[in-house]
């Protein structure tokens, strides 16, 4: 049995659910420490949307999967509070004494983790996200891979620290060798999520990343017409106009100008307004959500871009990947991608966006997407959309072909056969 416990925006109940649908026999453990709606699995499979400023630090998430019909899968592990978990982990873990001692400190402010490790325990194989999750995972003594969400991978390489004075440093280290000690360090991505150089790489120098797609079932690409009767039915339920236009764009990411670049799409879009044959839409929250909402207002560009004042679940984030011609993902970053683009091209749904060149190694794909950056490629996409230069029908294709190739269910579940296969048995 598979077990699968951490990480953000779902992505390990992802992997779960598709490998119980594949008759992979798993169980997923649920952790509640993060309140996002994002690490809800309820979030992943409910049709919703919170309206932009809800306060989802109150929501019982309990009381929502009620209301919301929605019930728990029977590999679905909830942990109890079961007291001082450190005396228990280290008296059932089975490594070495300083190890045990060190790392049984760090973890007894969580009175789950007892459960938590008694289930991983019951496991063959791990699968787990996050800096905790990692060190549980190496306390077990079961073989695990670890799949970074980013500032666990920093850590362990020495780009970034839990802090200052000896017990960050000691965390430091305790989560450094557990990636080292990790029979995989998996990854949709070369860099495993890091986000910096091998400059900045001060530990684990050697570290190899092998790459495991997310995977997502393929949906069928609709037509035009229909994308688009899809997406006025969206914007009807929701009470809001939606401007006619040729092409409708979809930015699903939260509105932030450092990280993601909304702020280079809407100096585009105004200097090229007069010849945009697309209409953008943007979702209702992030840092810079009102920010951009005032310079949609001060420059009059409501025929050419729409900030709709929600924050979806995934079940109607994928409406609007299946209603619109092309989704904007990060335009920033370090020319990586990330879920956004991995669900849209479920889809057969192009993407605009950059892809660095940290794939071009052996055993490793870029997705084919519409390239653009700087302020200036974003206007030219515009334009070459504007004269049909680019041909979003055959980017759809290629993108299908991509996809299903290196996230589709099968081909994933034989990544995972191939390399922990003798685990699974």
């Amino acid at each position: 049995m598979i077990g699968f416990f951490g990480g953000t925006c779902n992505n390990l109940y992802v992997f779960a659910k598709v490998f119980a649908d594949a008759e992979i026999p798993v169980t997923f453990i649920l952790d509640r420490k993060d309140n996002f709606p994002h690490s809800q699995p309820v979030w992943e499979d409910v049709d919703c949307c919170f309206r932009s400023g809800f306060d989802y630090q109150g929501i019982d998430w309990d009381a929502f999967e009620i209301e919301h019909g929605w019930q728990r899968p029977s590999w679905y592990f909830v942990p109890e509070n079961t007291g001082n978990s450190a005396i228990e982990i280290f008296r059932k873990s089975s490594v070495n004494y300083l190890v045990r001692m060190v790392s049984s400190r760090f973890l007894r402010y969580r009175n789950d983790y007892a459960s938590v490790f008694n289930k991983m325990l019951e496991c063959d194989f791990l699968v787990v996200c996050g800096a905790e999750p990692a060190v549980l995972a190496m306390l077990s003594g079961k073989p695990y891979m670890i799949f970074p969400h980013g500032s666990d991978m920093r850590i362990a390489i020495g780009a970034e620290s839990k802090g200052r004075g000896l017990r960050c440093w000691l965390l430091d280290w305790l989560i450094s060798r557990s990636f080292k000690l990790a029979n995989c360090v998996g990854s949709t991505l070369p860099d495993a999520s890091a986000e910096v150089p091998l400059s900045a790489y001060k530990r684990l120098k050697d570290l190899r990343v092998d790459r495991v797609p997310l995977p997502y079932p393929i949906q069928p690409r609709l037509s035009k017409d229909v994308r688009h009767g899809k997406l006025r039915l969206i914007f009807s339920e929701l009470n809001i106009l939606l401007p006619s236009s040729e092409l409708y764009a979809f930015a699903p990411s939260r509105i932030n100008f450092h990280w993601k670049g909304h702020d280079r799409l809407l100096e585009a879009i105004l200097e090229n307004r007069s010849n945009v044959n697309c209409h953008f839409i943007f979702l209702g929250w992030g840092d810079d959500y009102l920010q951009a909402i005032d310079y949609v207002d001060r420059n009059s560009l409501q025929d050419k871009v729409s900030v709709v004042p929600v924050f979806c679940s995934k079940e109607y984030l994928f409406r609007f990947y299946e209603s619109v011609d092309f989704i904007v993902d990060e335009l920033n970053g370090s020319g990586s991608y990330g879920t956004s683009l991995s669900e849209a091209m479920s889809c057969g749904c192009p993407v605009m966006t950059w892809v660095s060149d940290m794939f071009d190694k052996p055993g490793w794909e870029a997705p084919p997407v519409i390239y653009a950056k700087t302020k200036k490629e974003i206007g030219s996409v515009l334009m070459e959309l504007a004269d049909g230069r680019i041909d979003l029908e055959e980017m759809s294709r290629q993108t299908t072909d991509w996809f299903s190739r290196v996230h589709g269910v099968s081909s994933v579940v034989d990544v995972f056969r191939a390399k922990f296969g003798k685990y699974l048995n």
